[in-house]
């Protein structure tokens, strides 16, 4: 099987049902998403290190920015269900602000995190359709599904 190049609109993001845990609901109306790393060094040089800085990675740290058309029923109201499940733990505090959500590759490998979520701007112009975007912080290493 040759490995070959992917487009971004075959990834699939989904959050768990706030309300029913082990039940997925994908994020639709999806545009753009964007993985980040970042990382926290330890400084461990010292008076032997020759005049030349050490260090160690102390902390590492995973985001995912997602951009999106807002989706809404214009005769009910209802939200896209995936977007809405995003919102819900957007608004919360403390232990209960951590979401399950999975990442799953055009080719099926799916990643499994915990992450905390916030809500960005939503509008447009006059010509534009809505937007919405949120970034979701992932706490602790995200986890291939078996």
């Amino acid at each position: 099987m040759a490995v070959t190049k992917v487009l971004a609109r075959g990834w699939k993001l989904e959050v768990e049902d706030p309300t029913m845990t082990g039940t997925w609901i994908q994020v639709k109306g999806l545009k753009t998403f964007t993985f980040s790393e970042s990382k926290e060094d330890a400084d461990t040089t010292d008076f032997d290190s020759g005049g030349w800085a050490e260090h160690m990675v102390a902390q590492r740290a995973k985001e995912i920015g997602v951009e999106a058309h807002y989706l809404e029923d214009k005769q009910t109201g209802d939200r896209d269900p995936g977007q809405e499940a995003v919102e819900v733990y957007a608004a919360k505090v403390g232990e209960d602000s951590l979401g399950k959500f999975r990442i799953t590759s055009p080719g099926g490998t799916a990643r499994t995190f915990y992450a905390s979520a916030v809500v960005g701007e939503r509008g447009g112009g006059i010509n534009d359709p809505s937007n919405w975007n949120c970034t979701l912080t992932i706490s602790g290493p995200e986890q291939p599904d078996a």
